[in-house]
Protein backbone atom coordinates (compact mmCIF):
# COMPACT_ATOMS: atom_id res chain seq x y z
CA UNK A 1 0.00 0.00 0.00
CA UNK A 2 1.12 2.81 -0.89
CA UNK A 3 -1.27 6.06 -0.17
CA UNK A 4 -3.29 6.35 2.70
CA UNK A 5 -6.21 9.22 3.51
CA UNK A 6 -7.07 9.91 6.98
CA UNK A 7 -10.28 12.14 6.94
CA UNK A 8 -10.39 14.11 10.22
CA UNK A 9 -12.73 16.62 12.11
CA UNK A 10 -9.54 17.49 14.75
CA UNK A 11 -11.71 16.27 17.58
CA UNK A 12 -9.32 14.34 20.49
CA UNK A 13 -10.75 10.85 19.36
CA UNK A 14 -10.09 11.21 15.77
CA UNK A 15 -6.71 11.76 16.53
CA UNK A 16 -6.19 7.94 17.51
CA UNK A 17 -7.11 7.44 13.84
CA UNK A 18 -4.60 10.08 12.80
CA UNK A 19 -1.59 8.58 15.26
CA UNK A 20 -2.73 5.01 13.97
CA UNK A 21 -2.26 6.12 10.78
CA UNK A 22 1.03 7.80 11.18
CA UNK A 23 2.52 4.55 12.63
CA UNK A 24 1.34 2.24 10.13
CA UNK A 25 2.11 4.89 7.08
CA UNK A 26 5.73 4.73 8.81
CA UNK A 27 6.05 0.67 9.30
CA UNK A 28 4.71 0.60 5.24
CA UNK A 29 6.72 3.55 4.06
CA UNK A 30 3.53 5.00 2.41
CA UNK A 31 2.19 8.48 2.03
CA UNK A 32 -0.31 10.01 4.39
CA UNK A 33 -2.64 12.64 3.47
CA UNK A 34 -4.72 14.04 6.04
CA UNK A 35 -8.45 15.44 4.99
CA UNK A 36 -10.56 17.86 6.35
CA UNK A 37 -13.75 19.04 4.54
CA UNK A 38 -15.63 22.36 5.20
CA UNK A 39 -19.17 22.93 3.83
CA UNK A 40 -19.57 25.78 1.17
CA UNK A 41 -20.70 29.28 2.32
CA UNK A 42 -20.99 32.63 0.72
CA UNK A 43 -20.72 35.00 3.87
CA UNK A 44 -20.72 38.95 3.44
CA UNK A 45 -19.76 41.24 5.89
CA UNK A 46 -19.32 40.66 9.63
CA UNK A 47 -20.05 36.85 8.58
CA UNK A 48 -17.33 37.21 6.19
CA UNK A 49 -14.84 38.72 8.67
CA UNK A 50 -15.70 35.43 11.09
CA UNK A 51 -15.33 32.92 8.07
CA UNK A 52 -11.68 34.22 6.91
CA UNK A 53 -11.01 33.96 10.93
CA UNK A 54 -12.12 29.68 11.00
CA UNK A 55 -10.41 29.27 7.80
CA UNK A 56 -7.42 30.56 9.38
CA UNK A 57 -8.04 28.70 12.58
CA UNK A 58 -8.79 25.31 10.09
CA UNK A 59 -5.16 25.66 8.51
CA UNK A 60 -3.46 26.20 12.15
CA UNK A 61 -5.09 23.15 13.05
CA UNK A 62 -3.90 21.09 10.34
CA UNK A 63 -0.40 22.29 10.57
CA UNK A 64 -0.72 21.77 14.50
CA UNK A 65 -1.86 18.08 13.21
CA UNK A 66 0.76 17.55 10.76
CA UNK A 67 3.84 18.93 13.04
CA UNK A 68 1.93 15.93 15.81
CA UNK A 69 2.45 13.41 13.69
CA UNK A 70 5.98 13.78 12.29
CA UNK A 71 6.96 13.89 15.94
CA UNK A 72 5.25 10.60 16.25
CA UNK A 73 7.63 9.12 13.65
CA UNK A 74 9.88 10.76 11.84
CA UNK A 75 10.31 14.04 9.69
CA UNK A 76 10.62 12.12 6.59
CA UNK A 77 7.17 10.42 6.95
CA UNK A 78 5.90 14.21 5.52
CA UNK A 79 2.19 13.87 5.71
CA UNK A 80 -0.05 15.84 3.27
CA UNK A 81 -2.57 17.95 4.33
CA UNK A 82 -5.35 18.71 2.41
CA UNK A 83 -8.79 20.91 2.91
CA UNK A 84 -11.68 20.99 0.50
CA UNK A 85 -14.76 22.56 0.41
CA UNK A 86 -17.35 19.93 0.27
CA UNK A 87 -19.56 17.63 1.85
CA UNK A 88 -17.79 15.53 4.13
CA UNK A 89 -19.06 12.32 2.31
CA UNK A 90 -18.96 13.23 -0.71
CA UNK A 91 -15.55 14.49 -0.99
CA UNK A 92 -14.45 10.87 1.04
CA UNK A 93 -15.52 9.16 -1.74
CA UNK A 94 -14.55 11.06 -4.40
CA UNK A 95 -10.94 11.54 -3.13
CA UNK A 96 -10.77 7.70 -2.08
CA UNK A 97 -9.96 6.94 -5.75
CA UNK A 98 -6.47 8.21 -5.51
CA UNK A 99 -5.85 6.20 -2.57
CA UNK A 100 -5.05 2.44 -1.44
CA UNK A 101 -6.51 2.80 1.97
CA UNK A 102 -8.67 4.82 4.03
CA UNK A 103 -8.66 4.93 7.44
CA UNK A 104 -11.54 7.03 9.46
CA UNK A 105 -12.27 7.39 13.60
CA UNK A 106 -15.41 5.60 14.58
CA UNK A 107 -16.65 8.60 16.08
CA UNK A 108 -15.59 12.52 17.77
CA UNK A 109 -15.30 13.62 21.10
CA UNK A 110 -18.26 15.24 21.52
CA UNK A 111 -22.39 14.03 21.40
CA UNK A 112 -22.32 16.39 18.50
CA UNK A 113 -18.97 15.19 16.80
CA UNK A 114 -19.82 11.68 17.55
CA UNK A 115 -22.82 11.84 15.73
CA UNK A 116 -21.09 13.89 12.91
CA UNK A 117 -18.57 11.45 12.40
CA UNK A 118 -19.53 8.63 13.28
CA UNK A 119 -22.38 9.29 10.55
CA UNK A 120 -20.00 10.12 8.28
CA UNK A 121 -17.89 6.99 8.73
CA UNK A 122 -21.32 4.51 8.60
CA UNK A 123 -22.05 6.48 5.27
CA UNK A 124 -18.85 6.33 3.59
CA UNK A 125 -18.81 2.34 4.64
CA UNK A 126 -21.70 1.49 2.40
CA UNK A 127 -20.18 3.01 -0.70
CA UNK A 128 -16.57 3.47 -0.49
CA UNK A 129 -14.82 1.25 -3.19
CA UNK A 130 -11.24 0.86 -1.18
CA UNK A 131 -10.68 -1.17 1.74
CA UNK A 132 -11.67 0.85 4.96
CA UNK A 133 -9.52 0.78 8.22
CA UNK A 134 -12.30 1.70 11.33
CA UNK A 135 -10.27 3.04 14.40
CA UNK A 136 -11.93 3.57 17.59
CA UNK A 137 -10.74 6.08 20.45
CA UNK A 138 -7.96 5.26 22.94
CA UNK A 139 -6.60 2.51 20.21
CA UNK A 140 -2.84 2.79 20.06
CA UNK A 141 -1.06 1.49 17.11
CA UNK A 142 0.55 -2.08 17.43
CA UNK A 143 1.76 -3.82 14.72
CA UNK A 144 -0.85 -6.52 13.67
CA UNK A 145 0.83 -9.51 13.85
CA UNK A 146 -2.08 -11.78 15.00
CA UNK A 147 -4.92 -10.94 12.23
CA UNK A 148 -8.70 -12.38 12.47
CA UNK A 149 -10.60 -12.55 9.10
CA UNK A 150 -14.12 -13.19 9.83
CA UNK A 151 -16.34 -14.72 7.46
CA UNK A 152 -19.60 -15.54 6.38
CA UNK A 153 -20.88 -18.08 4.64
CA UNK A 154 -19.64 -17.50 1.12
CA UNK A 155 -16.51 -17.04 2.10
CA UNK A 156 -13.38 -15.83 0.15
CA UNK A 157 -14.25 -16.92 -3.46
CA UNK A 158 -11.06 -14.94 -5.61
CA UNK A 159 -7.89 -13.48 -4.41
CA UNK A 160 -9.24 -10.01 -5.15
CA UNK A 161 -11.14 -10.01 -2.37
CA UNK A 162 -8.50 -10.26 0.11
CA UNK A 163 -5.51 -8.55 -1.77
CA UNK A 164 -5.50 -5.35 -0.25
CA UNK A 165 -5.54 -7.76 2.91
CA UNK A 166 -2.41 -8.90 1.88
CA UNK A 167 -1.13 -6.19 0.71
CA UNK A 168 -1.38 -4.78 4.28
CA UNK A 169 -0.47 -7.60 6.35
CA UNK A 170 2.67 -8.82 4.32
CA UNK A 171 5.30 -6.50 5.87
CA UNK A 172 4.26 -7.35 9.33
CA UNK A 173 4.42 -11.10 8.77
CA UNK A 174 0.86 -11.63 10.12
CA UNK A 175 -0.62 -15.11 10.76
CA UNK A 176 -3.90 -14.40 9.89
CA UNK A 177 -6.89 -16.72 11.74
CA UNK A 178 -9.91 -17.21 8.99
CA UNK A 179 -12.94 -17.43 11.56
CA UNK A 180 -15.82 -19.18 9.50
CA UNK A 181 -19.04 -18.20 11.50
CA UNK A 182 -21.43 -21.30 11.05
CA UNK A 183 -24.77 -19.59 9.96
CA UNK A 184 -26.65 -22.97 9.47
CA UNK A 185 -25.70 -22.94 5.78
CA UNK A 186 -22.55 -24.61 4.74
CA UNK A 187 -18.96 -24.47 4.86
CA UNK A 188 -17.71 -22.88 1.87
CA UNK A 189 -16.34 -20.10 3.79
CA UNK A 190 -13.33 -22.85 4.60
CA UNK A 191 -12.23 -23.50 1.01
CA UNK A 192 -9.25 -23.73 -1.26
CA UNK A 193 -9.27 -20.22 -2.84
CA UNK A 194 -7.70 -19.48 1.04
CA UNK A 195 -4.04 -21.21 0.04
CA UNK A 196 -4.30 -19.28 -2.65
CA UNK A 197 -5.32 -15.94 -1.94
CA UNK A 198 -2.79 -15.89 0.87
CA UNK A 199 0.05 -17.99 -0.43
CA UNK A 200 3.47 -16.87 1.28
CA UNK A 201 1.65 -15.95 4.32
CA UNK A 202 0.61 -18.17 7.61
CA UNK A 203 -3.32 -18.61 8.18
CA UNK A 204 -4.74 -21.01 10.24
CA UNK A 205 -8.61 -22.30 9.45
CA UNK A 206 -11.47 -22.02 12.24
CA UNK A 207 -14.92 -23.01 12.03
CA UNK A 208 -17.18 -21.50 14.90
CA UNK A 209 -20.64 -23.54 15.78
CA UNK A 210 -21.45 -21.22 18.84
CA UNK A 211 -24.68 -20.26 19.39
CA UNK A 212 -23.62 -16.42 20.52
CA UNK A 213 -24.53 -13.48 19.03
CA UNK A 214 -22.32 -13.43 15.81
CA UNK A 215 -20.35 -10.18 17.07
CA UNK A 216 -19.66 -11.38 19.97
CA UNK A 217 -18.71 -14.31 18.77
CA UNK A 218 -15.95 -12.74 16.94
CA UNK A 219 -15.17 -10.67 19.73
CA UNK A 220 -14.23 -13.92 21.97
CA UNK A 221 -12.07 -15.40 19.34
CA UNK A 222 -10.40 -12.55 18.82
CA UNK A 223 -9.52 -11.52 22.82
CA UNK A 224 -8.62 -15.45 22.89
CA UNK A 225 -6.11 -15.20 19.85
CA UNK A 226 -4.97 -11.67 21.44
CA UNK A 227 -5.20 -10.69 17.96
CA UNK A 228 -4.87 -7.03 16.25
CA UNK A 229 -6.75 -6.63 13.99
CA UNK A 230 -10.49 -7.79 12.67
CA UNK A 231 -10.84 -7.77 9.29
CA UNK A 232 -14.14 -8.28 7.39
CA UNK A 233 -15.69 -9.23 3.68
CA UNK A 234 -18.81 -6.06 2.61
CA UNK A 235 -21.02 -7.74 0.59
CA UNK A 236 -21.65 -6.24 -2.24
CA UNK A 237 -25.47 -6.85 -2.02
CA UNK A 238 -26.02 -4.95 1.35
CA UNK A 239 -22.63 -4.68 2.76
CA UNK A 240 -22.71 -5.41 6.84
CA UNK A 241 -26.28 -5.41 6.95
CA UNK A 242 -26.09 -8.59 5.08
CA UNK A 243 -24.91 -9.79 8.32
CA UNK A 244 -26.06 -7.64 11.49
CA UNK A 245 -28.58 -5.58 9.80
CA UNK A 246 -28.60 -1.71 9.76
CA UNK A 247 -28.62 -0.56 13.35
CA UNK A 248 -25.99 -3.32 13.94
CA UNK A 249 -23.35 -1.63 11.47
CA UNK A 250 -23.29 1.35 14.24
CA UNK A 251 -23.28 -1.11 17.28
CA UNK A 252 -20.17 -3.00 15.44
CA UNK A 253 -18.01 0.39 14.65
CA UNK A 254 -19.05 1.84 18.03
CA UNK A 255 -18.59 -1.11 20.21
CA UNK A 256 -14.97 -2.41 18.65
CA UNK A 257 -12.04 -1.96 20.88
CA UNK A 258 -9.41 -2.78 18.50
CA UNK A 259 -9.38 -1.84 14.66
CA UNK A 260 -11.72 -2.92 12.23
CA UNK A 261 -10.44 -3.62 8.44
CA UNK A 262 -13.56 -3.72 5.92
CA UNK A 263 -12.62 -4.43 2.58
CA UNK A 264 -14.69 -4.46 -0.38
CA UNK A 265 -16.24 -7.73 -1.85
CA UNK A 266 -15.14 -6.63 -5.51
CA UNK A 267 -12.27 -5.12 -6.84
CA UNK A 268 -12.19 -1.50 -7.72
CA UNK A 269 -12.61 -0.84 -10.97
CA UNK A 270 -9.79 2.13 -10.71
CA UNK A 271 -6.88 -0.61 -8.42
Amino acid sequence: MKKILVPTDFSENARWAVGYAAHLGDALGAQIDVLHTQTVTTPTGVYGQASEFVERKLRSDMADLIRWMEALTHPELNPHPRIVTSHPEDAILELSREYDLVIMGTRGQSDVERWLFGSTTQAVLGRLQKPLLAIPPSCRFVKPEKVVLALDEEGVQSVAQVASLVQLLRPFAAHIFVLHHDQGTDRTGLNGKLDEAFAGLSFSRHYDMGEEDLWEAIRSFTDHEKAQLITMIRRRRTGLERWFGRHETSRILNRTDRPLLIIPEHKPVDA
